[in-house]
């Protein structure tokens, strides 16, 4: 995974595939994080629905991928020589497609959200080290590698 941590206290910088020593096994362990809008956001979410959104993020994106190897090949691939790529089409959570600053709520959708979790990780199919951004305002879900 990509992360720009800023080096506490040293002054010395990190390299981006580092990650701080006290954060490391949070980030080897963490399958979804979910990040809501700006403090400024009017739509506040109850705990259980950020959840829900979570889950029906890793459902929708893993099944995506699970079905269609010829996509998972298509990313790997790609993934070799770019940081980033969209894939796939729009999925359900993603909801209706909203310019970033759009303020209004779409109950049980990313909305204000972007929602980061692992790849799918099968028998037949490992890609635990990716990672899947989705937003409201992005045609697709966006992938990058390890």
């Amino acid at each position: 995974t990509q992360c720009h941590p800023i080096g506490a206290g040293s002054g010395s910088s990190m390299s981006a595939n580092e990650v701080p020593e006290q954060l490391r096994e949070y980030f080897e362990n963490v399958e979804v994080m979910v990040f809501s809008g700006s403090r400024h956001f009017s739509n506040p979410r109850a705990l259980g629905e950020f959840e829900h959104i979570a889950n029906q993020c890793i459902q929708q994106s893993h099944q995506r991928l699970l079905d269609n190897e010829e996509l998972v090949s298509d990313v790997c691939e790609t993934l070799r020589n770019s940081n980033l790529m969209p894939w796939g089409t729009r999925l359900n959570v993603q909801g209706r497609m909203q310019a970033s600053s759009c303020k209004e709520l779409e109950p049980g959708k990313v909305s204000e959200l972007l929602c980061l979790l692992r790849g799918p990780q099968t028998p037949s199919q490992d890609m635990r080290n990716h990672w899947i951004g989705i937003v409201r305002h992005d045609e697709t879900p966006y992938m990058t590698g390890s």
